[in-house]
């Protein structure tokens, strides 16, 4: 339960917009958080820092992006730093819930999925609702799948309403500023929180 929440002045640098932003601060049961004001990631918390950073090598990471050189960067980097056993991908929303829906049914695990948000036939977005659809079908409703939204756009009002629907969510903006590894870098700490 929130105690409290409260406006800040100050920007901070947030790891999922990639920039500095607005933020606020909640109280909760003697926890502090200061968040994005545009995408909800908890940027500091009173939470010791070992706890924050913690990734626990998942069996299966699914990934959903057109460019092939970010597909495959992603691949790489999740294998290389124990992030993932196995990386599973797809070009296009499409091809990903064809993929997902064949795992679920042979009861294979997803421990995350990565959906980049503008992809052709089907956007991140709609597959990211129909995941919680075929969930749903597969009476996995208590084991959502986390969703980490992957776009070069600056998160919004509605991606804001579509991670609280598909929650746990949570979105990295991949800004072409940031090299491979810095973009890893975020990524890593974006997952870290929505794995906890």
């Amino acid at each position: 339960m929130i105690d409290s929440v409260e406006k800040s002045d100050e920007l901070t640098y947030c790891a999922g917009c990639g920039e500095d932003v607005n933020t606020y601060n909640i109280t909760r049961e003697d926890v502090i958080e200061k968040r994005c004001s545009y995408c909800g990631l908890t940027i500091e918390s009173s939470v010791s820092e070992e706890a924050k950073d913690t990734i626990k090598e998942n069996e299966c990471v699914m990934i959903a992006e057109d460019s092939e050189l970010i597909r495959e960067m992603l691949k790489d980097s999740l294998i290389e730093k124990k992030v993932a056993k196995k990386v599973v991908d797809a070009v296009d929303g499409y091809e990903f819930i064809s993929k997902l829906t064949d795992r679920f049914e042979k009861r294979l695990p997803v421990d995350l999925i990565i959906l980049d948000i503008q992809m052709p036939i089907m956007s991140g977005i709609n597959a990211a609702v129909a995941i919680r659809a075929i969930e749903n079908g597969f009476i996995r409703e208590n084991r959502r799948v986390p969703i980490l939204f992957f776009s070069v756009k600056q998160c919004d009002e509605t991606l804001m309403k579509v991670m609280k629907f598909c929650s746990p969510a949570q979105y990295v903006n991949k800004s072409t500023k940031d090299s491979k590894n810095q973009l890893f870098d975020r990524v890593s700490q974006v997952i870290a929180q929505l794995m906890r």
